[in-house]
């Protein structure tokens, strides 16, 4: 930026050289030249003067990156003027308050990052200096007061704040009104991954207009509660890694409590059983993922509601044992992934395994289906079933039989 300044410098002092005579004119210009020249060198060497602002015994600075690191820290310290993203972690920070910003306050800090670093309180006025401030990362911060955290909220601007990750800090609830502070802002992503909620009642979501994905993996959560308004924008919901024993319910009635859900992932859970209504109301959603759950056995048509699916994964199901013959009815899927199951296909008897599936109409209600992943299955042992098998997925392009016996 300072290169930039000297070089107008030189350009308006060369432009008044046109106004005195050619011999000075071009004294001074040559003059001027080395002159720039020393600059440009000095400011290659020794950079930006307030690019040299790196503790470098406690801090990393990448302008790359446009980054700065710092740990074992008790205040903030001047950093880099090119930094926008701020990380500090293990550090001794036990309050959070506006002087703790004060070195940092003209920086225009976009992503600010707290991991570790043994907090306990933060102050209404924490982040009022911070104007810039798009993403707040708050993580295994264990001794952090999740009661006294919602009136922080209220120095964020809320015009830019577009992210919120809370993860690691072993919170076992969300106070109802947390976020009430954010009402009307425009986040779009919030993250609770790695607490230790059990019950999770959407209503906590209530004052966001714009809230797209919500991620709340290797949580304990067994119910969840959807409100009439929690997750009316949401369209990425990720449950991975819970103790989820149902579908939660997405209906009031026949209206949608998720009316824009696109992408549904219940990965490492502890479903069981899956029904028709089980995923009715969610007219959207195009992805749907249940790899590693306790599934025995798949019913008839259980995901007939989803109209508009477009990829399903049931991996590492290694419990099931057999699906009934339309299991896999759906007009719009694209993508199956049946993998690293160890069902077996084979053994047919008079082409029928009647006590695991039916060979001629497993596959048979997929017309649409492009993709098919059987990674670590057993198949049929004759061509004749294999054949049958698969010769009604007239649009099959891709089909996935590694380490499939």
């Amino acid at each position: 930026m300072h290169v930039y300044k000297y070089s107008v410098f030189i350009l308006i002092f060369v432009k008044d050289l046109f106004l005195v005579n050619v011999h000075r004119r071009k004294m001074i210009y040559n003059w001027t030249i080395h002159v720039y020249l020393l600059i440009l060198l000095i400011v290659c060497i020794h950079g930006n003067p307030r690019d040299s602002n790196c503790l470098k015994r406690y801090c990393s600075c990448s302008r790359k990156k446009l980054r700065t690191s710092c740990f074992s820290l008790t205040y903030i310290p001047n950093i880099p003027e090119y930094s926008e993203t701020l990380e500090l972690t293990n550090n001794k920070f036990s309050n959070i308050n506006l002087t703790l910003f004060r070195n940092i306050s003209g920086n225009h800090i976009r992503i600010l990052i707290f991991g570790n670093n043994s907090i306990k309180t933060i102050t209404s006025d924490a982040f009022v200096t911070l104007n810039h401030l798009e993403r707040l990362q708050i993580s295994v911060e264990t001794d952090l007061d999740i009661s006294g955290i919602s009136k922080s909220f209220n120095s964020l601007n809320k015009s830019l704040i577009d992210v919120l990750r809370f993860e690691g800090n072993d919170w076992n609830l969300l106070p109802s009104n947390i976020f009430d502070p954010l009402t009307g802002s425009n986040l779009s992503k919030m993250s609770l991954n790695g607490n230790n909620l059990a019950n999770v009642d959407t209503a906590v979501f209530r004052p966001f207009y714009r809230v797209k994905k919500v991620y709340c993996r290797k949580n304990k959560v067994v119910n969840i509660i959807i409100d009439e308004v929690g997750f009316r924008t949401v369209e990425h919901l990720d449950l991975t890694s819970n103790n989820i024993h149902s579908i939660p319910n997405f209906c009031n009635e026949e209206k949608s409590l998720a009316p824009r859900l696109r992408v549904l992932t219940l990965n490492d859970n502890a479903l069981r059983f899956l029904e028709p209504i089980s995923f009715k109301c969610l007219d959207r959603l195009e992805e749907l993922l249940l790899d590693s759950n306790r599934f025995t056995s798949l019913a008839n048509n259980v995901f007939t509601y989803l109209t508009n699916l477009k990829r399903l994964a049931i991996n590492t199901a290694n419990r099931l044992t057999s699906l009934s013959p339309s299991v896999f009815n759906s007009s719009s899927l694209e993508k199956l992934q049946f993998a690293q199951n160890g069902f077996i296909f084979d053994k047919c008897r008079h082409g029928v395994a009647y006590e695991r599936y039916d060979v001629d109409t497993i596959f048979r209600f997929l017309p649409n289906l492009v993709d098919l992943d059987l990674t670590k299955n057993f198949l049929p042992d004759k061509m004749e079933f294999f054949h049958r098998m698969f010769s009604s997925l007239v649009k099959l392009h891709k089909l996935n039989l590694h380490s499939a016996s």
